[in-house]
């Protein structure tokens, strides 16, 4: 069985902080047979580092506007604690295992954010905001071609988007608007989507990471 490592988020319920993770991404692990180990600290992240299969950096509030040396767009919503830094702390770990790394919505625009990529802080919210499903466009060559069908709507939750990827990051698909919705690492197994493939049935992302992209880096470890 993998064991798949996933950031958490700290939120304030009921006046406590709390760590939490969405139910649907324990779901969608658990349908392929993988057990997920929540990072909740550095100490945490160190053991799951070391004995974990790959790391999923889940979806959340906006990326702080230092690091995107910009100043902060007035429609951002972000952490009062430093989980940015936490989370990059984590990619960092991960990416010095040369384990995978799947970022979702958030997560995949830490990674860009990572490797040089430039953001949009705020999109247009009539088309790319709850509820909104909307087509994704994939190059002839994208691995994502062959694993959805013309036609597949793609959720949408956030007002942030990649708007130039870095150099080492390949583009994958792309919205209407030439928004950057996915990308993979040239060399690295990394992977970066704009949707919650978690919340989409008969999602195709889930088992290529699991199945493909974890078992090739796997049998070079």
């Amino acid at each position: 069985m993998k064991t798949i490592a996933i950031t958490c988020r700290m939120e304030s319920f009921d006046s406590q902080s709390k760590w939490f993770i969405n139910a649907t991404y324990v779901d969608a692990c658990s349908q392929y047979g993988c057990a997920l180990f929540p990072i909740v600290s550095y100490a945490s992240l160190a053991v799951a580092a070391t004995s974990c299969d790959a790391l999923i950096v889940c979806g959340g509030y906006d990326l702080r506007s230092y690091y995107l040396q910009e100043i902060p767009d007035a429609s951002c919503n972000f952490y009062d604690h430093a989980q940015d830094h936490f989370d990059f702390a984590c990619i960092q770990a991960f990416l010095q295992k040369q384990k995978p790394i799947l970022g979702i919505c958030r997560g995949m625009q830490l990674l860009a954010v990572y490797y040089g990529s430039k953001l949009f802080q705020n999109i247009d919210i009539n088309t790319h905001a709850t509820l909104h499903a909307h087509p994704l466009y994939f190059p002839k060559n994208s691995i994502l071609h062959q694993l959805y069908s013309d036609g597949t709507s793609f959720n949408s939750y956030h007002h942030q988007a990649v708007k130039q990827c870095g150099e080492q990051l390949d583009i994958l698909a792309y919205s209407k608007e030439q928004y950057v919705e996915a990308f993979l690492h040239k060399q690295l197994p990394v992977l970066g989507v704009q949707w919650h493939p978690e919340k989409m049935e008969n999602d195709q992302l889930f088992p290529y990471f699991l199945d493909v992209v974890c078992e090739r880096s796997l049998r070079r470890l």
